[in-house]
């Protein structure tokens, strides 16, 4: 949980972004990926960030600059975000609070808690949601070395002390075959790969 941002976030009654302060992490990371949760993700709430470049140039890029989708931006690789301005609806503290806490209750109950994973695996295909895909073609009793798939949710991928990153891509590549030889359906990686095996 982003606890820093959670402060903020119900300490002022800022309404509308409770959703962000469960999705571990910083702002610029999720805006990257357009992160997202609970219905909403970061191009809903954001109205400008400001940027430096790789040449140093330190600049504003309004909301629609990134070109946003379903987890994806056109962030530029060479862009560092200094700061977001984003919208939000001015609520009663408590009530913010309370809703921060609903979300966290439910991530709690639903997805993995206290274990190696790097959170969602795989993105929703359109129309599709990606556990099931998984579940029923498979891919939830998988092993590869020291990789699994959740138990509590089979779109975590969890890794014990003996996984290796070689492991981790295997197990998500035969997922994503047996998903695809069962349904027909493709599914993407929703963590991004860095480097080679």
């Amino acid at each position: 949980m982003n606890s820093a941002l959670k402060k903020v976030v119900a300490e002022n009654g800022l309404g509308g972004l409770e959703f962000l302060c469960s999705i571990p992490g910083s702002l610029g990371g999720m805006l990257r990926s357009n992160a997202g949760c609970f219905g909403s993700d970061l191009s809903t709430v954001l109205k400008k960030a400001t940027v430096i470049n790789g040449k140093g140039d330190i600049f504003e890029a309004d909301c629609k600059d990134f070109n946003f989708g379903y987890r994806h931006s056109d962030f530029p690789a060479d862009w560092i975000v200094l700061e977001v301005c984003l919208q939000f609806e001015k609520k009663d503290a408590q009530e913010v609070r309370k809703q921060i806490q609903a979300n966290d209750e439910y991530r709690q109950t639903h997805q993995p808690q206290g274990i190696r994973t790097a959170g969602s695996t795989f993105k929703n295909p359109e129309g599709y949601r990606a556990w099931e895909l998984i579940k029923n073609s498979g891919g939830a009793d998988m092993v590869v070395g020291g990789a699994r798939m959740s138990a509590q949710h089979c779109n975590f991928l969890q890794a014990d002390n003996t996984a290796t990153a070689a492991d981790i891509e295997k197990l998500g590549r035969n997922i994503i075959a047996a998903v695809k030889e069962k349904t027909g359906v493709d599914l993407e990686w929703e963590i991004k790969i860095i480097g080679q095996e």
